[in-house]
């Protein structure tokens, strides 16, 4: 059987001995534990293949061009938290000095499953992703570039710095 269908059977199973308690409250937590023993898989809702993530951005629009793309945002990741990494060249950077890592978590759009995506790049990509944010907000309004430009400002004075010298 799939997981899909043993985790159909477990709840047919646990529908029909609910339909035959005349207190429906007091076996659901026996229940919901035998559910998790015979599909143990079923509270696993972490995607970590990225090939099953989605999302896409398409369209003959402009850079200043307000509804000139469209999005797919199907399985596109609603961000909740982001992770930034230097790697070691030694260990994992195969020998480029300047590799860095970007991990996005959040809720996959549209399923309450959430997942997890990691990039490498260098600083070039770096530059490339504050730039386009940036050009971004100020093409969405100069309320949302200055917005963005204190957001910056704000985090930057909270994060630690190495000592001056």
């Amino acid at each position: 059987m799939t997981d899909a269908e043993n985790a159909a059977a477990a709840f047919a199973s646990v529908l029909a001995r609910i339909a035959r308690i005349e207190d429906p409250t007091a076996g659901v937590p026996a229940l919901a534990a035998e559910v998790l023993d015979r599909y143990p898989g079923w509270t696993d809702r972490e995607q970590t293949d990225p090939r099953e993530l989605g999302g896409d951005i398409a369209g003959p629009g402009g850079p200043f061009e307000h509804g000139g793309v469209v999005l797919d945002a199907s399985r596109a990741i609603l961000a909740d938290e982001v992770d930034v990494a230097k790697v070691d060249p030694d260990a994992g950077a195969r020998g480029h000095d300047e590799t860095f890592a970007i991990l996005v978590g959040g809720r996959i759009n549209q399923t309450q499953d959430r997942g997890k995506v990691m990039m490498f790049g260098d600083l070039d990509l770096f530059a490339s992703l504050i730039t386009e944010m940036h050009g971004v907000a100020e093409r969405a309004g100069v309320d949302y570039a200055r917005r963005l430009r204190d957001l910056c400002v704000e985090r930057w004075a909270k994060m630690p710095h190495p000592p001056a010298g």
